[in-house]
């Protein structure tokens, strides 16, 4: 019989021309056993490694999670079983589970020989995990961890039966016995967790949003439905993370009770909003009135504060109920889904549709199709590339195409509220078309186009006389050519005269464009109504104080007031970057109509976030109540009313 653990040699009867084998056993003194890497203990592998200060509340669970995963030892209950223990956090997004996982890590990490902290909301990620687990645990060189595969066998190995290493440079007790914790974050399909659960001695804590990972891989559940914390634990954490103290306003902990329902006693709801509530220097109950106020509601909701509350959650409420964003039709497309078998609905359908509305190759057509819907984000580089190879021909027609290239990047970056793009697009695209006018002896309607599109940008950087030179050449050319009729440009050129406070000029400019353009006087009225508007400004006041001081309006007027604002609001709102003026604006006007209607605590919220809007767009702080119509009005380009 022959021994594994002993060496086999054959050899061939050489001396007699066989072919026959023959095989001895030679006999070793030392056994011979299988390599294997020297842990590193202990070992610690955390999302963070601080505990956050914030924290608050969640004291019942931490004990419950304590009392199943805690090694017997440390454990508050003696019967302790000998297999794998686990517990599973399952809420919806923003409960808390991923911090309570971190408190309990990191309050306990002196009563586990290792800790591993595993991202498990997909499976690259925890691939990425088990590599990075591999590597600080010792079981793999930098040079051997290039295979994910061979990583997460050799830590799940390890986990199955884990050894120290005897050379003494551990500092437990050689042979003593390894406590383990894993940390499966955000495993809100459990099913993925498969092959990468582990087996041994050990214990598990899952976070999860599907309530089916307390009992997945268990004979029976294990875990907890996460509620929302209780009135005084809201309480608490808003006032802790807000700053604010008992003497700041009257009755502070009713207030903060009643903002923490409002809230819903949702965690990441309450970090936000005092995110909120900081940065824009609210008390509690002006963010009450402000929170109730269905039409702020929403903006609340989008805004993201970045702190120490929040740090590494990379989404807002909104986004973690991202539902409630869709529009109207793509979600009745997910309820209607949601009653079908998910593995019988073919993906292909939904992908070719929304490539054949939002092809890859988006061609010019389709980037004006896009500008003509006020969609400017949805160019997706194409005049980059456009211009790019303009540049690289030498084709006769490359300044003219350039020209108009950078003419309508320039228009584009006026809707977006890019002062200094649209400024740099349009001189670019005057240059151009002076080059291609002076090369052919000619001057043309697109000269002039290109003067007019100039006098706009000097118009939006408060350069009016330098608008009017411009809006000038672009008359006297067309007229040269016999091409002259009213449009939109008259409209601008009295707008600028209108800012110098040369009325009358105006006029001279706006009456006989209209008497030529009876039809279709759009841009050309709205100037007119702005200029007649100034010139009976006083008269307009008088009249208006008069009407003020003997009549309150009813509630229905008041109603529409405050519903036409919201509705403006809300239309700003759809990118708040691009229209921030008219947000800030709008925001403005509406304190003002609040104040009127003496609603001063939502008209001095009103006024601070306008005032912060205003200062994120000027770089100018000012307080609210030295700010006035004139200011916000600077804000906003003339063409966009």
């Amino acid at each position: 019989m022959f021994h594994l653990d002993m060496p086999i040699r054959s050899t061939a009867r050489a001396t007699n021309g066989s072919s026959a084998m023959e095989y001895e056993v030679i006999p070793i003194t030392t056994a011979i056993e299988p390599t294997r890497m020297k842990p590193k203990l202990p070992c610690m592998v955390l999302e963070s490694y601080a505990r956050n200060l914030n924290f608050h509340g969640r004291e019942d669970v931490i004990n419950l999670i304590d009392q199943t995963l805690l090694p017997s030892k440390t454990k508050l209950v003696a019967s302790q079983d000998s297999g794998l223990r686990q517990f599973a956090l399952c809420a919806m997004g923003g409960m808390g589970k991923t911090e309570i996982a971190q408190d309990f890590a990191l309050r306990h990490k002196d009563e586990f020989d290792a800790i591993f902290w595993v991202q498990a909301d997909e499976i690259s990620k925890m691939d990425e995990s088990y590599q990075q687990i591999s590597l600080k645990l010792g079981l793999e060189t930098s040079s051997e961890n290039n295979s994910h595969v061979v990583s997460r066998e050799l830590v799940k190995g390890w986990l199955s039966n884990p050894w120290r290493d005897d050379s003494g440079d551990d500092n437990r007790a050689t042979g003593s016995e390894i406590n383990w914790l894993v940390i499966f974050d955000n495993a809100d399909d459990p099913m993925i967790l498969t092959d990468y659960w582990p087996q041994g001695s050990g214990a598990v804590l899952v976070t999860s949003r599907d309530p089916l990972a307390k009992s997945l891989f268990s004979a029976r559940a294990s875990g907890i439905d996460l509620e929302p914390l209780e009135d005084d634990a809201g309480a608490v954490l808003l006032l802790q993370l807000t700053g604010i103290s008992i003497d700041d306003e009257d009755d502070v902990e009713d207030l903060a009770k009643r903002n923490a329902q409002l809230l819903g006693g949702i965690p990441l709801a309450i970090s936000q909003m005092a995110g909120i509530i900081r940065r824009q220097e609210l008390s509690l109950a002006e963010f009450h009135d402000l929170y109730t106020d269905a039409a702020e509601h929403l903006d609340l909701y989008n805004t993201k504060i970045g702190d120490g509350a929040t740090k590494g959650y990379a989404h807002s409420i909104s986004t973690v109920w991202a539902i409630e964003k869709l529009k109207p039709e793509a979600r009745t497309m997910l309820e209607l889904i949601s009653f079908f078998d998910a593995d019988n609905i073919q993906e292909d359908l939904l992908v070719e549709a929304s490539a054949e509305i939002f092809p890859r190759n988006i061609t010019f057509k389709n980037s004006f199709y896009q500008n003509e819907r006020g969609r400017m984000r949805d160019f997706d580089g194409f005049f980059d590339s456009a211009i790019a190879l303009c540049e690289a021909t030498d084709h006769p027609d490359r300044d003219c195409l350039l020209g108009n290239i950078y003419h309508i990047l320039g228009t584009a970056s006026y809707e977006m509220n890019d002062k200094d793009e649209s400024r740099r697009c349009m001189e670019k695209s005057l240059e151009l078309q002076r080059k291609v006018c002076d090369e052919e002896g000619i001057v043309d309607e697109r000269l002039a186009m290109a003067y007019a599109e100039r006098g706009l940008t000097k118009m939006q950087d408060g350069k009016y006389e330098e608008c009017i030179t411009d809006y000038e050449k672009d008359r006297e050319i067309r007229e040269s050519l016999g091409t002259y009729f009213p449009t939109s440009k008259e409209g601008n050129l009295a707008s600028a005269y209108m800012a110098l406070g040369r009325l009358d000029e105006a006029d001279r400019v706006l009456s006989p464009a209209i008497e030529k353009r009876v039809e279709r006087t759009g841009w050309l009225i709205f100037a007119l109504g702005k200029l007649r508007t100034l010139q009976a400004i006083l008269v307009l006041l008088s009249y208006d104080t008069k009407f003020l001081s003997t009549t309150r309006g009813s509630d229905d007027t008041k109603k529409q007031c405050i519903d036409l604002m919201n509705e403006a609001l809300k239309t700003w709102s759809q990118d708040s970057d691009i229209y921030k003026p008219e947000l800030a604006r709008t925001t403005f006007h509406k304190a003002k109509v609040l104040e009127k209607l003496h609603k001063d605590q939502k008209a001095a919220v009103a006024f601070k976030v306008a005032a912060r809007l205003r200062q994120e767009l000027t770089k100018e702080k000012r307080a609210p109540s030295t700010l006035t119509t004139k200011d916000f009005e600077k804000l906003v380009l003339p063409w966009r009313g």
